[in-house]
């Protein structure tokens, strides 16, 4: 018995979606596609405008060119191997072949001059952010500046104060040392002075009075020709030349003091002292000179101590502390702006981007 032949039919591989399929391409996730463009700042508007024209057509690319894919998939899926419909079919998918391929090229080309512009708008924006620091720290010092004239300038204001509340001291403890006054203690030592040994040394001890006499003036002179107003000579040198004549002044006055402590052990000296109106100077020194005392005192310090309105300095010492504090984070900033710029200008290289 003759057994029945069955032909099998062999289907012609001439579907484009068919083909895309088997390299994972027909799938939207896989289909290339124009990213978006970013945003940018104003100066790469042009830029952004063109990119965003250009998406606009390979949208519209893509839409056109997955209908003809599809129409193609639909006409030439089931065509018989070596048909005429299988040869139209092959021409047809190689048309649109390379028509996906010269798409495919021009999304990826896309995307890439997208991505530059975002690099490149990020560089920009950090440039931008750099200017801007950097003219706040210009702003910043000048003010800063500022500050510390007016600090300068309290300063000076305070100190003149003390230099003032100093020098009344001095001159009244001149007046306590007048000529008059020691000419009348050294009469009366005089006509004792033969008594004995004792009374001469008195008068040395007078002697050496009018001598701390001497010096005490001239400190009082050396604090005059401390000149505060004179512009260029810092408050803090000013402050240190008047601290130290501040501690001359207090030697002298113990010096001086000690001589007439010595005199009032002595029964009847004390009364030839008494009578002549010659007293310490160190109590009514004291309390201005207890400010000046001790090496480390700083200006705050000793503009508290001496009671000053301080509040001008304080004020400007304060502001010139914040403005410190602000250029040191705009510093700061700026090395981490620095930092991110050479990155991005990095990432420009490294991506091959045009200017």
């Amino acid at each position: 018995m003759a057994g029945k032949q069955t032909g099998k039919i062999e289907l012609a591989k001439t579907s484009l979606a068919a083909f895309l399929l088997t390299l994972g391409t027909v799938a939207s996730a896989n289909w290339p596609t124009p990213e978006e463009v970013p945003n940018c700042p104003a100066e790469l508007q042009s830029q952004r405008d063109e990119l965003l024209s250009r998406r606009a057509l390979l949208v519209a690319h893509s839409e056109d060119l997955h209908g003809k894919v599809n129409q193609q998939d639909a006409e030439c899926r089931s065509v018989i191997k070596n048909s005429a419909e299988a040869a139209h079919c092959k021409e047809w998918k190689d048309q649109l072949l390379a028509e996906f391929k010269d798409y495919a090229a021009a999304v990826e080309a896309f995307n890439h001059e997208a991505d530059c512009l975002g690099i490149r708008s990020q560089l920009h924006r950090d440039q931008a952010a750099m200017r801007r620091q950097m003219k706040s720290i210009e702003k910043g010092n000048a003010e800063l500046e500022e500050w510390k004239k007016a600090n300068e300038q309290a300063a000076k204001d305070a100190l003149e104060k003390a230099e003032k509340f100093l020098l009344d001291s001095l001159t009244a403890g001149l007046g306590k040392l007048a000529d008059e006054k020691l000419k009348a203690i050294e009469e009366e030592f005089r006509k004792r002075g033969p008594e004995g040994e004792t009374w001469r040394r008195k008068l040395e001890k007078v002697a050496d009075l009018r001598k701390r006499k001497a010096r005490w003036s001239g400190v009082s002179d050396g604090i005059k020709l401390i000149d505060l107003a004179k512009v260029g000579v810092p408050a803090k040198d000013a402050f240190d030349k008047l601290k130290s004549k501040a501690r001359e002044a207090e030697d002298e006055g113990n010096a001086i003091d000690a001589i007439i402590k010595e005199f009032n052990r002595d029964p009847e000296a004390r009364e030839i002292i008494k009578e002549a109106g010659l007293e310490t100077v160190g109590e009514g020194l004291k309390a201005t000179l207890k400010p000046w005392r001790g090496n480390a005192v700083s200006m705050a310090d000793f503009l508290v101590n001496y009671g000053l309105d301080a509040k001008a300095w304080n004020d400007s010492r304060l502001r010139i502390q914040q403005q410190l504090a602000v250029r040191d984070r705009d510093h700061a900033a700026v090395t981490m702006l620095d930092r991110q710029i050479k990155r991005t200008v990095k990432k420009l290289e490294e991506a091959s981007c045009k200017e």
